[in-house]
């Protein structure tokens, strides 16, 4: 899931996984209309985070990223430098960092992660940790750039 790209795609899956809208389509129509673009408008990717924290109460989250001189730098053979190393050049950057973590009580260890995501955009990485989260059913660390 984390391959998945921005797009109508990734939309219509968020909506019917994590939102629960119906997704009844006209015929001739790949998806339905009206489908919001959750995937590359921030505004709708925020209603996401806002309808994961609805359905677990104590869902904690967390979005990292957009600066230009820190962050996650793509290896140019398709892996990962090491996280929060100094980017000479803002173009090498790695994007987002979106994460749902933690317990209704918090005294249950509330550092658990139940979906997170790395891309290069906030509402991608929203929308895959969203997914993630609600498809886990459990705690969870996978995506990282680190492959942990």
């Amino acid at each position: 899931m984390s391959d998945m790209k921005a797009g109508r795609e990734l939309d219509a899956l968020v909506a019917e996984k994590v939102m629960g809208r119906d997704m009844t389509k006209p015929e001739g129509f790949k998806y339905p209309i009206g489908l919001p673009r959750y995937s590359v408008e921030i505004a709708e990717a925020w209603k996401v985070v806002w309808e994961v924290q609805r359905q677990h109460p104590g869902w904690r989250f967390c979005l990292l990223g957009g600066d230009v001189s820190m962050g996650y730098k793509r290896d140019p053979a398709g892996g990962w430098v090491s996280p929060l190393v100094v980017v000479e050049d803002s173009r090498e950057a790695f994007g987002w960092d979106a994460s749902f973590f933690g317990e209704l009580d918090p005294r249950v260890n509330c550092g658990d992660r139940h979906g997170e995501a790395w891309a290069d955009t906030a509402p991608l990485a929203i929308c895959l940790a969203a997914l993630q989260a609600v498809e886990s059913g459990r705690p969870l660390r996978s995506g990282s750039p680190e492959g942990t």
